[in-house]
């Protein structure tokens, strides 16, 4: 069970309210991307490189468009792909069971 309580109005205005959102660092990179520059960007491991390619790759998808990427030893190349990305993804199929 949830624990809770009820707040009176003056509580309620003590709480300050939650902070804004940080801008996206990734922001500049996509508008770059949407007019059709080729951006670099550098990694520090494969972990930092796969995380700067999917958070890339899905902020372009999310605008409409898809990029490509190509990798250097240090660094991450993207530029916008000719393809339109697309916003329906494949249909879902029910699992069957076992006994059917």
């Amino acid at each position: 069970m949830v624990e809770y309580r009820v707040l009176t109005q003056e509580e309620w205005d003590g709480i300050p309210p939650l902070a804004s959102k940080k801008p996206d660092a990734f922001a500049h990179i996509l508008g770059d991307l949407e007019r059709g520059h080729i951006v670099e960007v550098a990694y520090t491991d494969d972990k930092d490189r796969r995380s700067k390619r999917v958070s890339i790759a899905r902020r372009a998808s999310s605008h409409g468009f898809k990029v490509e990427a190509r990798v250097t030893e240090h660094s991450i190349a993207f530029r916008r792909a000719d393809a339109p990305a697309s916003q329906a993804g494949k249909p879902r199929t029910r699992r069957r069971k076992a006994s059917e």
